[in-house]
């Protein structure tokens, strides 16, 4: 009962989008605060559209609210709403967040892992096509050895990984905002890996 979970709320607004809905003729975009806080009349940035929106009402159960922190599960409904926007798209504010094709990670394999082979990486509610493109080292977590020069990866082994992406990813690096920072990758549906963005 005394263990305490730090909550984001001080970090800049993030808000990946989970889906979106109609709901007697009002479109709601909804999903979790992954940092920050968010209210009633702020102008917000979809990354990475580039576009700004404005929040017209703060959703929770159908109930409005004028404004949500980190965790919480909301609804937003704005002033006007882009046809462009999608599941996986990232809400923010303040500082902008990081929007590439390539990635520096390390990950702990859950299966066998290749060098240039094709696969699916998860972060928050984006899932989208890439790679391994280059791994800087692996270790074998039984032996603690460390290869500097392998294009091939084992179960269980630990790497620092470069993966590129077919289309861009909204991240960040994993001690400044876990929840975009951590990522899954998976092959023919099977996860084969996991791993956090440095």
């Amino acid at each position: 009962n005394t263990f305490l979970v730090k909550e984001n709320v001080d970090y800049d607004f993030r808000f990946p989008i989970q889906d979106i809905y109609k709901i007697k003729k009002e479109k709601i975009v909804v999903g979790t605060v992954a940092s920050g806080k968010i209210n009633k009349g702020d102008s917000v940035k979809v990354a990475p559209l580039g576009i700004e929106l404005r929040v017209k009402s703060i959703k929770v159960f159908g109930e409005n609210r004028h404004t949500a922190e980190a965790k919480n599960s909301i609804g937003l409904a704005f002033n006007r709403l882009s046809k462009e926007l999608r599941r996986g798209q990232v809400l923010y504010k303040g500082k902008t967040p990081k929007v590439t094709n390539e990635i520096q990670a390390k990950i702990f394999c859950l299966g066998p892992l290749e060098v240039e082979q094709e696969l699916y990486i998860s972060c928050a509610t984006q899932r989208v096509k890439g790679k391994i493109s280059r791994i800087k080292e692996s270790i074998d977590t039984s032996t603690l050895e460390i290869n500097k020069q392998t294009k091939s990866l084992e179960t269980t082994d630990a790497a620092e990984v470069v993966i590129t992406t077919e289309t861009p990813l909204v991240i960040e690096k994993f001690k400044d905002l876990p929840e975009l920072g951590r990522f899954i990758l998976q092959i023919d549906s099977q996860v084969s890996g996991v791993g956090i963005i440095i």
